[in-house]
């Protein structure tokens, strides 16, 4: 579950410098306002889980999904 945190946190460090102690409550806010309203992490709700992600996709199609999931369809 928290690799989806991880993975938004990264996304942000790749755009600022943050605090290490503030990087999981920042990803996991970005999470709730962005992706919560069509993922869960633990069941599907529009769309598929999202744990054990990273072992049905590869860390760049993650992130890049992240960044602009609307240019992958």
């Amino acid at each position: 579950m928290k690799l989806v945190y991880v993975i938004l946190v990264a996304f942000v460090l790749s755009m600022n410098t943050l605090s290490a102690q503030n990087d999981v409550v920042i990803g996991k806010k970005l999470f709730n306002s962005n992706c919560a309203a069509c993922y869960k992490l633990d069941k599907k709700l529009i769309w598929p889980a999202l744990v054990n992600i990273s072992e049905r996709r590869e860390l760049t199609w993650v992130v890049a999904f992240i960044k602009d999931s609307r240019a992958m369809s």
